[in-house]
């Protein structure tokens, strides 16, 4: 039996990045996690119900891949605390990238460069555009079009932010932030990708239409019915 423990912040980070990525969790297992999480108590949760959850899903969810990439780095892999720096550092890490190279579909994706830049967690800041950000990384800027807001993020939507395939994650204070930027420059490849890419629109996505339109549909209904 494991006690793992982790900060609401940090879940909530991973829960939302599922809704952002096309993983393949059902619905049913996206409203689970979300009616458990909404319904929890306190700032620091015990992981195991969200676990059990998924683990009902036909396939491994990104919170299941979170947790052992949280447990490489651990003494006893069944017993520790997940902080909101290690969510941050999963979607901006090495670990992250190559996974979603490696699962990069061809026949979908037309522009690889701008795919895998836009799958990892971005330090964003806000653009002139409603629903825009921009991307700054060695000089050049990235535009971020049709990006979808968090309710809670909408009215003060000033500062840094996480961004990850088109989803505001969570904001970053100026410490988080340099951390991210440290794990994408440690990825040699995610520069050159960078560097090929000039805007991402999300509401016009490659091989994938208005992907805003989805990600909006899946925060409805598994955010917003799991409250009421």
């Amino acid at each position: 039996m494991n006690n793992i423990r982790i900060e609401k912040s940090a879940l909530k980070t991973v829960l939302y990045g599922i809704l952002s990525c096309q993983c393949p969790v059902t619905a049913e297992t996206e409203t689970a996690l979300f009616q458990e999480f909404n319904s929890d108590e306190g700032e620091l949760l015990s992981l195991g119900p969200y676990l059990d959850i998924a683990s009902r899903n036909p396939a491994k969810t990104p919170l299941q891949l979170f947790v052992e990439f949280c447990a490489f780095s651990q003494g006893n892999p069944f017993s520790f605390v997940i902080r909101q720096d290690d969510a941050l550092r999963y979607f901006s890490a090495r670990y992250h990238f190559d996974r979603m190279a490696g699962s990069l579909d061809p026949l979908t994706i037309t522009d690889p460069s701008a795919h895998l830049t836009g799958h990892m967690l971005l330090p964003v800041s806000p653009g002139e555009g409603e629903n825009e950000f921009v991307f700054s990384w060695k000089g050049k800027r990235i535009l971020l079009k049709g990006v979808y807001i968090p309710g809670e993020y909408r009215s003060d939507a000033t500062g840094c932010f996480g961004l990850h395939f088109g989803t505001i994650l969570s904001p970053l204070d100026a410490r988080q932030q340099r951390m991210v930027e440290l794990h994408l420059e440690s990825i040699p490849e995610f520069s050159i990708m960078a560097e090929r890419v000039e805007f991402i629109d999300y509401a016009r996505y490659q091989g994938l239409g208005d992907y805003s339109s989805r990600i909006a549909s899946r925060f409805q209904r598994s955010v917003c019915l799991s409250v009421s």
